[in-house]
């Protein structure tokens, strides 16, 4: 059985594998789909990497993606309105490095740039250290985008099990009796 830190270790493992599969026909154009949403506590540049960060970290497999879940406009809101200011600081300091690194590597931007080209970003990003004084500021922004994800509607309906009357409590059972993790309302 995976533990948390186990599962987001895997992660850019799995955001590697989905990004080799995804077409990049439309980025090799330069052609970027509009966010479809104004952010209000983001720059459009740091939303624009954000909605790609956060789809490279939950790519749509056979169950929706982080685009679908709309966890870039909930993390704009969150920043804008929930934060406290370090996490706020964190998230922003996070897509800017990406955007900059994904620049040093020829791109013309994080969220333009080849799927293969952000893989090895955010998982070059992901595996430096953490700073003595607090949390590395790329390991807030995983956070944010997973909570975000699991919480939107997609994912708390799609991806997890859902069942709004789930019955009694049944603790310590094995997980190969329920498949998927279950969320409820």
């Amino acid at each position: 059985m995976l533990n948390r830190r186990e599962a987001f270790g895997g992660l850019m493992f799995v955001a590697a594998g989905a990004a080799a599969l995804t077409p990049a026909h439309a980025v090799a154009q330069g052609a970027l789909a509009p966010l479809g949403w104004t952010p209000a506590a983001l720059t459009p540049v740091q939303a624009m990497t954000l909605d790609a960060a956060s789809e490279a970290i939950m790519p749509a497999t056979d169950t929706p993606g982080a685009k679908e879940a709309g966890v870039a406009r909930s993390i704009d809101a969150w920043v804008g309105n929930y934060c406290v200011a370090a996490d706020a600081a964190a998230i922003r300091g996070a897509l800017d490095r990406l955007d900059a690194d994904a620049r040093a590597a020829g791109a013309a931007s994080f969220a333009a740039a080849a799927p293969a080209q952000q893989a090895a970003v955010l998982t070059r990003i992901d595996a430096e250290p953490a700073p003595a004084t607090g949390r590395a500021p790329f390991a807030v922004l995983k956070e944010y985008v997973t909570v975000a994800f699991f919480t939107s509607r997609p994912g708390a309906t799609r991806t997890l099990r859902y069942d709004p009357n789930p019955g009694p409590y049944r603790g310590c059972i094995p997980v190969s009796q329920v498949g998927r993790a279950w969320a409820t309302s």
